[in-house]
């Protein structure tokens, strides 16, 4: 059962991600232990960007995972409606997540979620995670580029717009 070994599953996803991240740890918050990883930010070579898992017993035969990847933090606050404008045009052309303007944290993230059995083995669940990360990744790294333009005003909300029209 996932929701009883939950502990072990994040430490060995850990363990197997912590080459492809600078940082790699386990911690534990009010809600339990969630992994938290980082890596060069592709927007901002100053910048890094943070990575979580985190496992939520559903009840009922069946666990939540969820993932998330923090892209930008310290948004201005000029940029703010835009950005959330700008994600109404995006997220609906993505294969799977989506992107989570958080106003109040001035900060952005990409996030999805999946409901799993109970009784997933840990390998296959590290497998699925590994696999949902790094195609979270390949997408915060594609349509962040818009965002990130936009922020920093070499992209406008119509051409964003009109890019997403034109998919």
């Amino acid at each position: 059962m996932l929701s009883e070994k939950y502990p072990e599953f994040l430490a060995q996803l850990g363990e197997l991600a912590k080459d492809h991240f600078n940082e790699c740890f386990i911690d534990e918050q009010e809600s339990g232990p969630v992994l938290i990883m980082s890596s060069p930010s592709p927007f901002d070579e100053d910048e890094e960007i943070a990575y979580s898992v985190q496992v939520e017993d559903g009840q009922n035969g069946f666990v939540l995972l969820q993932y998330n990847i923090i892209l930008f933090t310290d948004i201005s606050e000029e940029k703010l409606d835009d950005l959330g404008r700008a994600v109404c045009y995006i997220d609906p052309t993505l294969p799977c997540g989506n992107f989570i303007l958080i106003k109040e944290g001035r900060l952005m993230l990409f996030r999805q979620c999946a409901i799993v059995p109970d009784d997933i083995d840990i390998q296959t669940a590290i497998q699925y995670s590994l696999t949902t990360l790094f195609i979270m990744e390949r997408i915060v790294f594609n349509r962040g580029n818009e965002l990130y333009g936009l922020m920093n005003g070499k992209v406008t909300l119509e051409q964003i717009k009109a890019a997403q029209a034109a998919q």
